[in-house]
């Protein structure tokens, strides 16, 4: 990238705005669990100088932290920095992130973003808005190195207090080679926030109110800091007082080590739930797509964390149309996903993301044809849930409530169901409550105070 050269050009909404001390900033944020920690981290760095808005408020400064992994998720990306021209008139407009700097290798377009600012600027997103406000326009340019370590939610901030569940992001980037994958051309190598700083961060979280946390990265089966691993970090976390759950986000079948089970079996606060993305349940497809992995190793994987942790459960990431996906290997795809029983599943279609390998590959399958195949495994997938939720009518599971709906509270269970409680016991959101699943919901059970 090219670092800044010109001087800026303050026009009369700059001006005004650099004169303003409290001016209003607005955060949107797609995409994955890393970019929902990563605008929260920017919200708490940015909480002392300006005001964080609602939508539903006036913004001086909108930021899109946007996400590229899909053409879909792009687009969305996009339109929300054409709504925003439309719903703010006068405010900047700040592209960051993985959409921006897609744009700025070539792979697609900013759309009418003002400012544009790469993923790496969130760290120093203080500047960033320093630079909107005195008039520079266009990309950022390369950002001042920033260790992991120093990215951080340091301090609560309006519409974090209150949150049942945090995402802690403890590392980014990947090594892996994935031929659809554009994230890992635009976040880099592979690095890891400390077992130390990542519980230094934990307690401010959990201090703010949070008392469930999300380990969450670009891939959680690289982190490797030099204080220890992924193991070390749940059993750290494991101690920290008012911690009632500790979830992992998504991780690749390799990730799930011997040691990975064994803290999980061990660390009381840990969830009995892995989302373990397989993305194919065809072993050719696999390997066009370079992953690390056969559905043999999958399988053996979820054999293996049954046995060390009891009643756990998955969920999943699936990729369905992916450049020669025959009508056998889809199959093989829904068959895999129905033998494993995940109960939650990402469902997504392939889609060109230019700069990366898949692109060139032969077979590339007709729109039509992938939207009929997501259907089908949906189809699938949402029958063979039903079948595993109806099994457990009766069982007792522990809820965390979150929010109340009508008369009922709702939350999830330690195995990552959605339940909604009748329950005339004074709760309030942060509640661990017993319950005996009653029903079917539709957001998964529904609940009554054992």
């Amino acid at each position: 990238m090219n670092q800044l050269t010109d001087e800026p050009q303050c026009d009369a909404d700059s001006q005004r705005l650099a004169e303003n001390d409290q001016a209003n900033v607005l955060l949107r944020t797609f995409g994955c669990r890393v970019n929902q920690y990563e605008s929260d981290a920017m919200r708490s760095q940015l909480a002392s100088a300006y005001r964080i808005v609602r939508s539903s408020e006036p913004a001086d400064i909108v930021i899109v932290n946007g996400c590229t992994v899909t053409g879909l998720a792009a687009g969305k990306s996009r339109k929300a920095v054409r709504q925003a021209k439309r719903d703010h008139p006068g405010a900047i407009i700040v592209l960051i992130g993985c959409l921006a700097e897609a744009a700025e290798q070539g792979w697609g377009d900013a759309g009418e973003a003002d400012l544009t600012a790469s993923n790496a600027w969130k760290r120093s997103v203080a500047d960033v808005v320093r630079y909107a406000l005195s008039g520079w326009r266009g990309d950022l340019g390369d950002a001042p190195p920033v260790p992991l370590n120093r990215e951080a939610i340091r301090a609560s901030f309006p519409g974090f207090d209150g949150r049942i569940r945090g995402f802690l992001k403890i590392q980014d980037g990947c090594t892996g080679a994935c031929t659809y994958c554009q994230t890992r051309l635009v976040r880099g190598p592979a690095h890891s926030k400390s077992v130390k700083a990542a519980a230094a961060e934990a307690r401010t979280m959990i201090a703010a109110g949070a008392p469930e946390l999300v380990l969450s990265g670009i891939n959680l089966s690289e982190y490797a800091p030099s204080d220890g691993d992924l193991a070390d970090l749940i059993r750290e976390l494991d101690r920290l007082p008012g911690l009632k759950r500790l979830r992992l986000g998504s991780i690749n079948p390799d990730g799930v080590t011997d040691r990975l089970l064994d803290a999980l079996a061990e660390a009381g606060s840990a969830c009995p739930h892995l989302h373990i993305a397989i993305q194919s349940g065809d072993d050719g497809v696999l390997r066009r797509m370079n992953r690390r992995y056969t559905t043999a190793d999958v399988e053996r994987r979820v054999r293996e964390a049954r046995s060390a942790v009891p009643g756990i459960t998955f969920g999943t990431d699936v990729m369905v149309g992916f450049p020669g996906e025959s009508e056998d290997a889809f199959a093989n795809t829904c068959s895999l996903v129905e033998r494993v029983g995940f109960i939650n599943l990402h469902l997504f279609r392939y889609s060109r993301r230019e700069g990366t390998a898949a692109v060139h590959l032969d077979r590339h399958l007709d729109g039509s044809i992938k939207l009929r195949r997501a259907a089908a495994l949906e189809s699938r997938w949402h029958e063979a849930r039903a079948k595993w939720l109806a099994g457990r009518v009766g069982e007792c599971r522990t809820v965390l409530a979150e929010e109340k709906k009508d008369q009922d509270w709702c939350g999830y269970s330690e195995d990552y169901v959605g339940v909604r409680l009748r329950s005339v016991l004074p709760l309030h959101s942060g509640s661990e409550v017993r319950v005996r699943i009653t029903s079917l919901a539709e957001d998964g059970w529904g609940a009554r105070p054992c």
